[in-house]
């Protein structure tokens, strides 16, 4: 078995996408950044709770979650750079600068090889370039937050790699392909190791 396929990624689309970006977050709360679940059975739940299978204690074991994949993800969501700014293993410095960059322009630095964790989390972002061009101001921030997300990403201590691509059209262009080509990307970037 390769590196890559033993390795837990999370993802999602739009509102999934959103879920597939707290979830991983909030699986970091436990000190071994983890989800615990069911050997037998591949159900599992965040965190030190009991498993959502009936494996039963002697099914249970802890994974790693290694990579996070957020295509076009709901990120505009009131209070979700907050909930973000909350979970980030950087200095205080460095969340004022996530808030106050001039973000439509904002390029996030890339991490020198010698500070990225070599155990770190990967993590993808996309947005079609057409979605933070609606009328609907709340909508519209989308662009603005997946750049304060992106940032958040470079910024973060345990994040050994990331990126967001631009995508071609709307919310609603080819999500199929664009899911695809996440998995890919992490896939490829975990077998690295």
């Amino acid at each position: 078995m390769d590196a890559a396929a033993s390795k837990l990624c999370l993802g999602g689309y739009s509102l999934s996408g959103l879920f597939s970006l707290w979830a991983f977050y909030e699986s970091r709360k436990t000190d071994d950044a983890s989800f615990v679940g069911s050997e037998d059975q591949g159900m599992g739940s965040v965190g030190n709770e009991a498993p959502v299978s009936n494996g039963g204690e002697a099914g249970r074991k802890s994974v790693k979650i290694h990579g996070v994949a957020g295509v076009s993800p709901s990120v505009w969501y009131p209070g979700w750079m907050e909930h973000v700014c909350e979970h980030l293993d950087v200095g205080e410095t460095i969340l004022d600068d996530i808030w106050t960059t001039e973000l439509e322009t904002y390029e996030p630095p890339e991490i020198l090889p010698q500070d990225a964790d070599p155990e770190g989390f990967c993590g993808y972002l996309s947005l079609g370039k057409k979605e933070e061009h609606v009328r609907q101001s709340t909508m519209a921030s989308v662009g603005m937050r997946i750049r304060q997300q992106a940032a958040a990403f470079r910024y973060d201590r345990k994040m050994r790699e990331s990126v967001l691509e631009w995508n071609l059209g709307n919310h609603f262009t080819e999500p199929d392909r664009r899911m695809g080509q996440a998995f890919a990307w992490l896939l490829r970037k975990l077998d690295d190791e």
